[in-house]
């Protein structure tokens, strides 16, 4: 739904490989999709993603969320790894999508459930 918004663009992306943020990016570059007035639209239009904006490693989700032009966090990682993602987005000010599920684990829960209360707080 954002993507066919005009003011809408991928600015960042993150992995912990770097093949798999290569093939990600592919994969967002390679489609066209039809936008909310039914024109056919280029995704290469909507995804700019310099080379210095891609990061890797298990610390380049927190280089990507720390940007100051991202408004909005993507979280479509692994569900285990969700909870200190979330919280980190939240600590900086971040509108959120997570995908289902949030977390794996009670541990994991409990960490999202403390977090949105502390989003929460910021509003």
């Amino acid at each position: 739904e954002y993507m066919g918004r005009q003011n809408v663009q991928i600015v960042a992306m993150a992995d912990a490989f770097k093949d798999r943020l290569d093939e990600s990016y592919k994969n967002l570059t390679a489609k066209k999709y039809k936008n909310a007035a039914g024109v056919l639209v280029d995704t290469k239009t909507k995804v700019n993603v310099p080379d210095d904006r891609k990061f890797v490693g298990f610390e380049a989700y927190k280089q990507a969320i720390a940007l100051k032009d991202v408004d909005v966090v993507i979280l479509a990682t692994p569900p285990g790894f969700r909870p200190w993602h979330f919280e980190e987005a939240v600590k900086n000010n971040k509108q959120i999508f997570m995908e289902k599920p949030v977390a794996t684990d009670a541990p994991g829960i409990r960490k999202v459930l403390e977090v949105a209360e502390e989003a929460k707080k910021k509003k």
